[in-house]
């Protein structure tokens, strides 16, 4: 019942101008809710080196992913928290673990499809990233090609 400033460091790369409008909404937003937001501006090397070496309080950056299968091992495996990782969050669950790894060893469809779902719901249970927004894209596909869709979602696979 004690009302508490509360004030986040976000590390930003605002060189890109997308990158800087998020920043400038994020700090915005936040304002209005009564928590002070502080961008730090940084370099991409920077950003990319402060990151992995875990001293931040909180992150703006991207995630590409490819139009395939969808790996969590880089981003949330605990054995990805080294600098050459990419699990900046610092997220580490034994169970997480082992789920991925079987997912990354299944070649059955409908199994592996199982264990993402179990996978996606510790990750939306856990929370070790927040998802801001994904690009809209669209696909355009034909009966004469095999279509492969894409993952290119914020954290979660949808087949």
């Amino acid at each position: 019942g004690v009302k508490t400033p509360l004030s986040i460091d976000v590390v930003a790369t605002t060189s890109s101008p997308v990158t800087a409008q998020i920043a400038s909404s994020i700090e915005q937003t936040a304002r209005a809710a009564g928590v002070k937001i502080n961008i730090v501006p940084l370099g991409l090397q920077e950003l990319s080196e402060e990151t992995r070496a875990g001293r931040f309080e909180a992150a703006l950056y991207g995630l590409g992913q490819f139009p395939g299968l969808n790996d969590f091992y880089q981003n949330y495996h605990s054995k990805s928290l080294s600098p050459a990782g990419d699990n900046r969050g610092g997220f580490a669950n034994p169970e997480f673990d082992r789920l991925t790894d079987e997912i990354r060893g299944t070649s059955d469809e409908a199994k592996r499809n199982e264990l993402y779902i179990q996978a996606q719901q510790m990750l939306h249970d856990q929370v070790p990233e927040v998802f801001l927004y994904a690009p809209e894209q669209r696909y355009i596909g034909s009966k004469r090609f095999k279509c492969v869709f894409s993952s290119n979602r914020p954290g979660y696979y949808e087949p």
